[in-house]
């Protein structure tokens, strides 16, 4: 897992709407082969995502991973039953740390806003 997955995205998504390596690489300064990488690992992301607006401080990777847990592409206005339902993201197979991490200071800008 990238530390890294909004620059991720946007990679796999040029790259889907026909952005050659070469340019991605002098753009994002990496290796073609690392670009062919990343585009490749994170081609599922651009198509679940589906161009559905993220929440303003949620990685597309963090929105997709609540979506395939508790069945609801987070919102600001949903923050809530996120919230709620974290329990279940945590037991889902895409609880990890980080994504676990990303959802906590996510809620926690929705809070403070």
């Amino acid at each position: 897992m990238s530390n890294n997955p909004d620059r991720d995205y946007d990679i796999a998504a040029a790259f889907a709407t026909g952005t050659g390596l070469k340019r991605l690489a002098e753009v994002y300064g990496l290796r073609r082969n690392r670009i062919r990488e990343i585009a490749r690992d994170n081609a599922w992301l651009v198509h679940q995502r589906d161009a559905r607006p993220v929440p303003r401080d949620l990685p597309v990777r963090t929105a997709v991973a609540i979506e395939n847990s508790i069945g609801i592409w987070p919102t600001v206005e949903n923050a809530s039953e996120v919230a709620f339902r974290r329990v279940e993201i945590l037991r889902s197979s895409a609880g990890r740390r980080v994504i676990m991490g990303e959802i906590d200071r996510w809620l926690e800008a929705v809070r403070s806003q």
